[in-house]
């Protein structure tokens, strides 16, 4: 009998949804992870993907991390064969792997990794919130900082 386990992940920085669709997201469907839920959200005006996946008990971090791997090689495939600057670039290699103390890793967080194959997805919606709610403070941040900034340059005028 398969036991599947579930999760909850954080993937890349600035990375779209488009991004991680394209590029991401069949990667994990390769190794039979499936993708329950997602949400794009800004984090310290970088934008990341919040992930439920479904897969394999026990390796689900490891597929996580392989995927990505995976994902920023093709990607640094199509720059090297289309150029840097091609148009309509929906993902560049940065957003998927960068430098870390000095290593290339791939850029992903674990939320948690649960035995049952539900868990994930009902967590999903409280971290869905959550981190919504932190996207929401974010915007009213810098419009508040960029209203005190007019305010000053108006009170100067």
């Amino acid at each position: 009998m398969l036991v599947m386990s579930s999760g909850n992940f954080i993937i890349g920085e600035d990375l779209s949804l488009e991004g991680f669709n394209t590029y991401v997201k069949p990667r994990l469907e390769e190794y039979k992870t499936e993708v329950k839920d997602y949400l794009v959200f800004k984090d310290h005006s970088h934008s990341r993907v919040l992930v439920s996946l479904l897969g394999k008990e026990g390796i689900l971090e490891r597929i996580v991390k392989i995927s990505l791997d995976e994902a920023h090689k093709i990607l640094e495939k199509e720059d090297k064969e289309k150029g840097d600057s091609r148009y309509n670039k929906i993902a560049w290699p940065r957003e998927i792997k960068n430098y870390q103390n000095g290593k290339l890793q791939e850029i992903y967080k674990v939320i948690g990794v649960y035995q049952n194959d539900e868990t994930a997805s009902k967590i999903f919606q409280s971290l869905a919130v959550e981190y919504s709610a932190k996207n929401i403070n974010s915007i009213l941040s810098e419009a508040t900082r960029q209203i005190r900034y007019f305010g000053e340059k108006l009170k100067n005028f």
